[in-house]
């Protein structure tokens, strides 16, 4: 039985307000384009320490955050759905967790194979942050 990624993109202005679900990989059907929704470990370990240990700079599980968007909330709640290990993350640190798990040691391929550096966090979960708006992800696992 494999272990399967699940988040929510949300939003909010930079001048502050509350968080906005963008969409969820729940709802939407999974978009081959998106790099995030695929099965990686290497990824899931950096992110949050799920399916292994990660680097020494892989990140802590932080839980569902308390001003997660209602679409976030909603999704995170399905019932029997054995959701476990939720988090949250800037663009920037998903990003940094996608490097880390792709530093091409260890016979993998680099980042840059698959990621376009300057375009990265577009490629991982399709938004990227402006001067207006930035964004975070919610993300979650299943066993």
């Amino acid at each position: 039985m494999g272990c399967d990624i699940h988040f929510v993109v949300e939003r909010r202005s930079r001048a502050g307000g509350g968080w906005i679900g963008l969409y969820s990989c729940l709802v939407r059907p999974l978009r081959a384009d998106l790099v995030a929704c695929r099965r990686d470990y290497d990824f899931f370990a950096e992110l949050a320490r799920v399916r292994g240990d990660g680097s020494p700079c892989s990140l802590a599980p932080r839980g569902l955050p308390e001003d997660a968007s209602e679409l976030a909330r909603q999704e995170f709640a399905q019932p029997s759905a054995g959701f476990h290990t939720p988090t949250h993350v800037r663009l920037s640190e998903l990003v940094d967790a996608w490097v880390r798990a792709h530093d091409g040691e260890d016979g993998r391929e680099p980042a840059g194979a698959e990621v376009r550096p300057e375009c990265a966090a577009y490629d991982l979960v399709g938004v990227e942050d402006d001067a207006e708006r930035e964004h975070r992800v919610v993300l979650w696992f299943d066993s």
